[in-house]
């Protein structure tokens, strides 16, 4: 069994299936002295989708898999509607993550809490399907938001007259 789609071998991964070796695409490569080779379950080098992507995907999800239903789709006032083609064909007013930010609020009943704590990740259970939306519902890049996290466990807070240089001046006498 061949995993293409990268949630599929994480599922695999955790319920603990393994793969047996994958065959060569060349006839007789095993009995002429080639080998079959292991695949890794953990590890792909699959690139995550980009925002317009997953916009595509999502537009997709909403019309039941139908490219030609989302090519008609009639619904102007989607944040979506004029990347659902899954390209810049047409000029927008907003870039395309900051429009999927407009669809998770839509989606959210504008509570941006509700947003930030979405339940339809990539890892969601039922009754939730994963959002192909998720990665960019806080309206920019993930690594953006990585590298923020990182910067702000790295920063300590540090308070006007407590710093690690200041000494109290102790007077002698």
């Amino acid at each position: 069994m061949v995993f293409t789609d990268p949630r599929a071998l994480a599922l695999a991964k955790r319920l603990g299936l393994t793969h047996r070796p994958q065959q060569s695409p060349f006839r007789g490569a095993a009995a002429a002295g080639g080998q079959q080779r292991q695949v890794d379950v953990g590890r792909t080098n699959a690139r995550k989708a980009g925002a317009i992507e997953c916009i595509r995907k999502f537009c997709l999800g909403c019309m039941g898999q139908s490219p030609s239903l989302v090519a008609d789709c009639r619904e102007q006032d989607c944040p979506l509607h004029a990347l659902r083609m899954g390209r810049r064909g047409q000029p927008t007013d907003r870039p395309p993550i900051r429009a999927i930010r407009r669809q998770c609020l839509h989606c959210c009943c504008c509570d941006r809490s509700m947003v930030r704590a979405c339940p339809a990740s990539p890892s969601s259970r039922a009754p939730f399907e994963p959002c192909p939306l998720w990665r960019f519902r806080l309206g920019c890049r993930p690594e953006i938001i990585e590298r923020r996290i990182r910067k702000a466990r790295r920063t300590s807070l540090t308070l006007p007259g407590l710093g690690p240089t200041h000494r109290p001046k102790v007077s002698a006498g």
